[in-house]
């Protein structure tokens, strides 16, 4: 009979059953996570979160099936990670109720009504006529405005510290932007936006709208004196944030000489589109740190390094 280890991880306090049975609190004071270890292919979880006076959070179940030699489930709102030797972490989030003090902002604009529902969680739609053209959902927002430039519509808010801007393309009606940015800079030629400046290797991604020609063009920008900490763990992090932020000369620079064919087109085909990456902190060689990134489906490399550089990278099955 084969076993499995499941990590279980949630940012909000809440409650975990399996197949029916109490199995722990992570309560993010003295319980940060739960480990179980399960001898089934098929689990049934329950996650109850506990939810405070201003949020209402709703309860997530979920089936964990074996697929493939790896657990597998069909809820958004879990991230199952995959690590060797049949360790998986879940990592748990919550869908958000509306509570009963939603503020509603209803703006005509020509022939379009920009509808918005500001709460805990945000809605703001674009109709029509009762024709819904786009909806999106965004954390709390304050102090929308609605303004008609040429073709477009731009929305704007205040999102906690950051920004919010949506613009749509009322012609083709399309989306050209909805994202949260730290800054934003408007002129009669341009709207530039910059995303928040990765907390690791400190990079931003700019996207800057041409409002003569309505074209959305993006780029990164970097911060040349980065400052990194010689470490086993963080050296392979800083590597593979770099790929996944697409500063692949800075990649580069993480690796030996052993390595020096390596180009960043070969890094590009070699680890594709990363979006997300997590450290194995199960992995028991003290000489190797173990990564699952996702690219968009999860991969597993070991990372050898010699004077803090990498020398090798072995991919693991999974």
């Amino acid at each position: 009979m084969k076993e499995y280890s499941l990590h279980f991880y949630s940012e909000t306090p809440c409650n975990i059953y399996i197949n029916g049975e109490h199995v722990g609190l992570i309560d993010n004071e003295k319980q940060f996570f739960i480990d179980v270890i399960v001898f089934s292919d098929t689990l049934f979880v329950t996650s109850l979160p506990i939810s405070d006076n201003n949020v209402i959070l709703m309860p997530v179940s979920f089936k964990l099936n074996l697929s493939n030699n790896n657990f597998e489930n069909c809820d958004k709102n879990i991230k199952i990670v995959p690590f060797p030797n049949n360790q998986y972490d879940v990592n748990l989030s919550f869908k958000t109720l509306p509570n009963s003090s939603n503020n509603l902002f209803n703006k005509k604009v020509g022939q379009f009504n920009v509808l918005a529902l500001l709460d805990s969680t945000s809605t703001i739609s674009i109709f029509n006529n009762d024709n819904n053209l786009f909806t999106t959902h965004q954390k709390q927002l304050n102090n929308v405005e609605v303004l008609e430039l040429n073709k477009l519509l731009i929305v704007s808010a205040d999102c906690h510290k950051n920004k919010f801007l949506l613009v749509f393309n009322t012609e083709t009606k399309s989306v050209l932007i909805c994202d949260t940015f730290c800054k934003i800079e408007k002129n009669n030629d341009t709207i530039k936006c910059l995303k928040n400046m990765n907390n690791t290797i400190k990079t931003g991604k700019v996207y800057n709208l041409d409002l003569k020609g309505i074209v959305v063009t993006t780029y990164n920008v970097f911060i040349e004196d980065f400052v990194f900490h010689n470490d086993q763990t963080l050296i392979p992090y800083y590597f593979l944030d770099a790929i996944k932020e697409q500063n692949y000369n800075f990649a580069l620079s993480f690796l030996d000489a052993k390595l020096s064919n390596t180009t960043t087109q070969k890094l590009k085909q070699f680890f594709g589109i990363v979006t997300d990456i997590f450290y194995n902190s199960y992995n028991l060689k003290s000489d190797v740190s173990n990564f699952t990134i996702f690219a968009p489906h999860p991969r597993n490399f070991d990372f050898y390094l010699d004077n803090n550089k990498i020398v090798d990278i072995e991919e693991n099955t999974i």
